[in-house]
């Protein structure tokens, strides 16, 4: 079975012919593994390439692939996301075993006190927007480096509360403490390292 070629300019397939090049606009023909029908020939380099994608760079029909490094920036923006969904995860726990509250009301004139049910569903639904606000827009100061210090400050301090609530609690009530401290400290080391690991230039 003939093996198949492309243009990576035209991004049309045909089979593998004498031609070495696109009868359409010239440029060179690749391989499905992305090399081109001249180095497969000649064995030549073997960096990993891809082809462009049609109207990219015609002069530049390859694009060579560079391993680029963790963007930590972007690691601690995932971070604040996932900590924002289970802080509304609780919210939506919270609405369900709370949904409403009994509210005495004393009338000034008879001073006769009636129990009122208060429905919590609407200030639930307001209290989850404004915390999905402002966990988005934690995330999005987190590519600031003044936003990222400032943060880390504020995790420390959690973390020293943290410590001083398992140091003096005891038993009870132990294990939401530890688990802030444990989430703390991961985002605190997240932090850390988007300032010692520079940020990933290109992913060309």
């Amino acid at each position: 079975m003939p093996e198949a070629v492309c243009c990576p300019k035209c991004w049309t397939w045909d089979e593998l012919g004498k031609r070495t090049s696109c009868k359409r606009c010239g440029t060179p023909l690749i391989l499905a593994d992305g090399r081109t029908v001249i180095e497969a020939a000649d064995q030549g380099s073997t960096a990993p390439l891809v082809p462009a994608f049609a109207g990219n760079a015609p002069a530049l029909p390859m694009v060579r692939i560079t391993r680029a490094g963790v963007d930590w920036v972007d690691i601690a923006r995932f971070f604040t996301i996932g900590y924002g969904l289970l802080v509304m995860a609780g919210l939506i726990a919270l609405s369900l075993f709370i949904p409403s509250v009994k509210v005495p009301v004393t009338d000034p004139n008879t001073g006769l006190t009636t129990i009122q049910i208060v429905s919590l569903g609407p200030a639930w639904a307001i209290v989850g927007i404004f915390v999905l606000a402002f966990f988005l827009l934690f995330a999005w100061l987190t590519k600031f480096l003044i936003a990222r210090i400032i943060f880390l400050g504020i995790d420390g301090l959690w973390i020293i509360a943290a410590l001083s609530r398992l140091g003096t609690g005891g038993d009870s009530g132990g294990l939401l403490p530890l688990a802030q401290l444990i989430i703390d400290l991961a985002y605190g080391a997240v932090l850390i390292m988007s300032f010692v690991s520079p940020r990933p230039g290109s992913r060309s």
